[in-house]
């Protein structure tokens, strides 16, 4: 059973400068709650007890954000307004929340989660990337524990996966798959940006479900590096190579907030779910004049 989950946040965000120079994307807001605490409601709906988050020593704001403000919380409490701080105050509640710093000169994706190393203390986890909000109908259930289902019926290697286009595909990953398995695919590799003859156009994107075999994978290519990225993608691929691995197709709208279209998306179409507010939002919406 798998209680912990590695998010991997350090990024610069630099696709949202100016902005990310004042403060992390994902504390971005989306419909009044940062980007952050979606992710971690997916975490503690899916089952997880323990999160670390992976930062840089630039993301100190994170740090800030989940440090209880004494004066706050008394004149909310004393306005009787606490309900604006119940998501939060049940997070801090319900996960325990610790802190990494990705090593400076290990950089990339690969880098972030080898951060991660001593905290897994040789347990399997699950990964969620900081870019990627994963919306869910309510009566679905949220995207980790959908890749938990494929992994407590087949340990190993599991990768969230959506389709892209072809013209897409170029710039993201493409899944080798093998054989289809009950709801799921069997794949063996996992190629980066391919530019030729992809395999499929099944991509995987921003959740993961790793076995602690991979810390070994992501340590040896970390060795050879000399500043370069250490990829998840090239040691996820090794990995399947070796002992295979299981593709789920996620049932979610994703949301790319790393990217300027991608949030502006999530704030409007999380505002229009918003049973105080939706109605009006698409009111306002109908009557723009551009």
């Amino acid at each position: 059973m798998i209680t912990k989950a590695i998010l991997p946040i350090a990024g610069l965000g630099t696709r949202m400068l100016p902005a990310t120079k004042a403060v992390a994307k994902e504390l971005f807001p989306i419909n009044c709650k940062p980007a952050l605490l979606y992710l971690l409601e997916e975490c503690l709906q899916s089952g997880i007890t323990d999160v670390l988050l992976i930062i840089s020593k630039e993301k100190k704001d994170i740090i800030r954000f989940f440090k209880d403000e004494k004066r706050l919380f008394e004149r909310l409490q004393s306005e009787h307004k606490m309900q604006y701080l119940q998501d939060f105050i049940r997070i801090k509640q319900s996960l325990r929340i610790s802190f990494a710093y990705q090593t400076p000169n290990v950089c990339g994706s690969g880098g972030a989660l080898l951060a991660g190393k001593a905290w897994a203390n040789g347990e399997d986890v699950a990964v969620l990337f900081g870019d990627d909000v994963m919306y869910t109908e309510p009566n679905q259930p949220p995207v980790t524990m959908q890749l938990l289902q494929a992994y407590n019926e087949r340990k190993g290697l599991v990768v969230g996966c959506q389709y892209v286009t072809r013209e897409d595909i170029v710039k993201y990953s493409s899944m080798c798959i093998v054989n289809p398995y009950k709801n799921w695919f069997e794949v063996n590799g996992i190629i980066e940006k391919p530019q030729n003859n992809p395999p499929s156009l099944l991509s995987g994107l921003g959740r993961y479900i790793v076995p602690n075999a991979m810390f070994s994978i992501l340590k040896q290519q970390a060795k050879g590096c000399k500043g370069k990225e250490v990829g998840l993608t090239e040691a996820m691929h090794t990995y399947l190579q070796t002992h295979g691995g299981l593709a789920v197709v996620m049932e979610a709208q994703r949301y790319d907030i790393g990217d300027k279209l991608g949030l502006v998306r999530a704030q409007v179409e999380y505002a229009l779910r918003d049973e105080t507010i939706g109605e009006k939002v698409k009111n306002y919406i109908k009557s723009l004049k551009f």
